[in-house]
């Protein structure tokens, strides 16, 4: 009677079982047909977020992609910033965490921020992007997998379309390429191509396309609305630790307590321009170099600190003789302590690139309505790409392995974006499935305990209870101990035991 409930219920279970596994399967599926979406070309996304993960800091950028003209061999995808608050800022930078609470934190208001730019209705087809640069290359490589997975894994609870390859330590000369691209397409100067200049806190870059099309350069392909591509050829150079904020690190544990030029004068400092070049020149790189530049032909644009530090007193053009002459009022006036060091720094970098004295320079910040950073040059990439059959490469010298996540974390990521629903029924069906593992053992345990001892088949007696086993050394033992006294089981048995004893 027990074993027939025990199969009952085992087919009920069963039952049962089949049932919630395809109705999990049915949920998971659905889930995930509605929040990863295929991104073809004819289903490219409006939106795109960008996170710049830089050093001091994390900022997020929300584009829009606007191609309101027709397609023509010399007309590029349109990208403009998505509304005039499209961009917020979070410091510090995400290297400086090394918790999972930290770096969900950091991310959490980015994220929001950018939830509320895009149209709900356009969040599950946005692509994310967090690039970071010189604050995460600093790190080691174990601890950069790190912090990107556990970035990879939050971004996948905000809704939005993350690409495999979507979280990456972009490498110096990728950041700078990206912005030389970024600066032309807002000056419109792919023609001519101005060279790009940028003083990040980690590390600067410097990126121009010389006239000869020799030594190791990077090849970028651009590509019309029209289909058409044109091909640039591009010197681009980064130095890490030649960061604003690097360089002043470093200069700082070079001062041992002496007095510091580089502050403005009367605050423990002799407020000397010459002097605090002379203790910042030693901090450059030897491989400073660059092949010869024509400065008169090529002109450069310079975005971060060749504006916060330089526009306010120079204006938007200047020269590197001007710079050397505002930065010695600098290190004058206590109210411009800051920019001294920053001037001097500045100074000697141009100057390791054997910049003229009158090689004349523009610094931005926006161009036009448009705030220049160069993740707009990542947008650009893909909206090119969306364009025409194969997709768009950037061939750069050395161009480091990208981070790509895990099965494990991709597991992950993936259980994070599954519904609540979904998430119940799959545990139930793996509670059911413990169940069922139990009932089955169950069974085959009852079995074992109900078993009836049979006939012998052979001899045709009941099977009684087996004889004990003797080992063969008691056997021999009694045959021998026999002759001695047969009188008396007792005494045979006291003998045996006095002989196993002995042993």
């Amino acid at each position: 009677m027990l074993q027939k409930l025990f199969v009952r219920l085992t087919k009920w279970r069963i039952l049962i079982l089949l049932a919630l596994s395809l109705f999990t399967l049915a949920t998971i599926l659905l889930s995930y047909s509605q929040t990863h979406p295929t991104t073809t070309m004819t289903n490219w996304p409006k939106y795109t977020v960008v996170i710049d993960a830089g050093s001091s800091g994390s900022r997020v950028m929300v584009y829009r992609r606007n191609d309101v003209t027709q397609p023509s061999n010399s007309s590029l995808p349109r990208i403009e910033p998505a509304g005039q608050n499209w961009t917020l800022k979070t410091t510090p930078g995400i290297s400086s965490f090394d918790t999972q609470d930290g770096i969900t934190s950091h991310l959490a208001p980015l994220l929001d921020f950018a939830t509320s730019v895009v149209p709900q209705e356009e969040i599950s087809q946005t692509p994310i992007y967090l690039l970071a640069t010189g604050g995460m290359r600093l790190l080691p490589q174990t601890r950069q997998s790190w912090v990107l997975a556990r970035a990879w894994t939050f971004a996948h609870t905000w809704g939005f379309l993350v690409p495999q390859t979507g979280f990456q330590v972009v490498s110096g000369e990728l950041e700078g390429l990206l912005g030389w691209l970024a600066i032309n397409y807002l000056m419109d100067t792919f023609d001519s191509p101005r060279g790009f200049l940028d003083m990040g806190g980690a590390s600067t870059q410097i990126v121009f396309e010389p006239p000869h099309k020799s030594g190791s350069l990077a090849k970028v392909t651009l590509r019309t609305l029209g289909g058409t591509e044109h091909e640039h050829h591009v010197f681009v150079r980064s130095f890490l630790g030649h960061g604003i904020n690097e360089a002043r690190r470093r200069y700082t544990e070079m001062l041992h307590n002496t007095t510091d030029p580089c502050l403005a004068h009367g605050i423990h400092s002799t407020g000397s321009f010459s002097h605090c070049m002379e203790m910042t020149a030693p901090l450059l790189s030897q491989e400073l170099s660059l092949p010869e530049i024509d400065f008169a032909q090529q002109r450069f644009v310079g975005i971060s600190e060749y504006w916060y530090t330089l526009h306010d007193h120079l204006g938007p053009k200047w020269d590197l003789e001007a710079l050397e002459r505002a930065a010695s009022g600098f290190c004058q006036h206590p109210a411009e302590a800051s920019l001294c060091f920053k001037a001097a720094w500045l100074a000697n970098v141009l100057r390791g690139f054997n910049v003229p004295l009158k090689a004349e320079f523009e610094s931005v910040f926006s161009v036009g309505s448009t705030e220049v950073s160069w993740t707009l040059g990542k947008v650009l990439l893909n909206a090119m790409e969306s364009i025409g059959p194969r997709p768009l490469e950037i061939e750069l010298p050395n161009e480091p392995t990208q981070w790509s996540p895990t099965l494990c974390i991709r597991l992950l990521a993936r259980w994070a974006r599954v519904p609540w629903p979904a998430k119940l029924a799959l545990l139930l069906t793996v509670l059911w499935a413990v169940g069922f593992a139990a009932t089955v053992f169950c069974i085959r345990r009852h079995r074992k305990m109900q078993r009836v001892p049979r006939k012998d088949e052979s001899v045709g007696i009941e099977a009684g209870p087996q004889p004990p086993m003797y080992l063969v050394s008691d056997v021999y033992r009694a045959r021998v101990a026999a002759p001695i006294s047969r009188s008396s089981s007792v005494n045979n048995l006291l003998l045996a035991n006095r002989r196993r004893g002995g042993d």
